[in-house]
């Protein structure tokens, strides 16, 4: 085993900004709520490593009017006041079955914490790869075959 074995690769995702439609909402304590998303945009979605995450962007309190961010030639985000974006870790993602499951904790307050309180099937979020958040993922090559 060389020493460059074990230093992890950098991943750059697609820069696509997708449309995922909550398909079931499962609550798993008064401060955890399971939400599984589906939908056709999530055809050619991968998550390679354990610290792999997504952008989610919601839709401004009291709406289900989703305004996405304009991306950049740079891959950045061009800043839009009214987009709301948080970062999550995905749970499990289903190619076959595109389903892709993410937790969220309930906080006291906040933007993701108002939207997952009150989610229901049917509701759509957009989703863009973690690399708008200016950090690039990365996977350890030890760890490929753990799932």
């Amino acid at each position: 085993m060389t020493s460059t074995e074990h230093i992890p690769a950098k991943i750059r995702h697609p820069l696509r900004l997708r449309r995922i439609e909550v398909a079931e909402i499962i609550p798993l304590s008064s401060t955890m709520q399971r939400i599984v998303f589906k939908g056709d945009d999530l055809h050619d979605f991968v998550t390679a490593g354990t610290d792999d995450h997504v952008k989610l962007f919601f839709p401004q309190p009291g709406s289900d009017e989703l305004i996405l961010p304009e991306i950049g030639a740079d891959r950045s985000a061009v800043h839009d006041p009214r987009v709301i974006a948080r970062d999550y870790t995905p749970r499990r993602f289903d190619e076959e079955q595109r389903e892709l499951i993410i937790d969220f904790v309930l906080h006291e307050e906040g933007p993701a914490t108002r939207w997952a309180a009150q989610a229901r099937k049917g509701q759509i979020l957009g989703m863009g790869p973690q690399s708008i958040a200016y950090r690039p993922g990365y996977a350890d090559p030890s760890l490929a075959d753990w799932r």
